[in-house]
């Protein structure tokens, strides 16, 4: 513990956001008797404020489907490992089995750089199209992986 000329809480208020509400952090602030405000992980769940919190994630998830280009927006067909695109052009394939952070196995593809600069459906298919340059897209064909443990 600090020395009491030294300490910065005796004076002070300590607020944090609910990132660092963890046990240990709040063991060592009670402990300490230092004066903290720190949000919890389901504060605004409780309160009242925030009562109308999922309204806006609806209205931007409606207004992200009806901006971009979706998966669901490309032609897929697994048993010949092909896609196409809403402009009706072939994507080549990046990458046939590659898992993700998760453990899904998915393919990817991604279209032509000369096809997709020019491209009519630009501002419909890329989040960011003037730093993006071309089109990823990802198809999961397996669930999750499930790695035998190591004997």
């Amino acid at each position: 513990m600090l020395s009491s000329d030294k300490d910065i809480f005796k004076k002070a208020k300590l607020t944090a956001d609910a990132g660092f509400h963890t046990k240990k952090n709040m063991e060592m602030v009670f402990s300490q008797g230092i004066d903290a405000y720190i949000a919890d992980r389901h504060f605004r769940k409780r309160d009242p404020r925030f009562r109308d919190r999922n309204r806006f994630k609806q209205i931007a998830r409606k207004e992200r489907k009806s901006r971009w280009f979706t998966s669901r927006d490309f032609i897929f067909d697994m048993e010949q490992q092909i896609c196409i695109c809403p402009a009706w052009k072939h994507l080549y394939v990046k990458n046939k089995n590659f898992v993700t952070r998760n453990g899904y196995k998915a393919i990817a593809f991604m279209g032509k750089k000369t096809e997709c600069r020019v491209c009519k459906l630009r501002e419909r298919c890329l989040r960011y199209p003037d730093r993006t340059e071309i089109r990823q897209v990802h198809f999961f064909m397996a669930r999750r992986i499930v790695q035998a443990a190591p004997s």
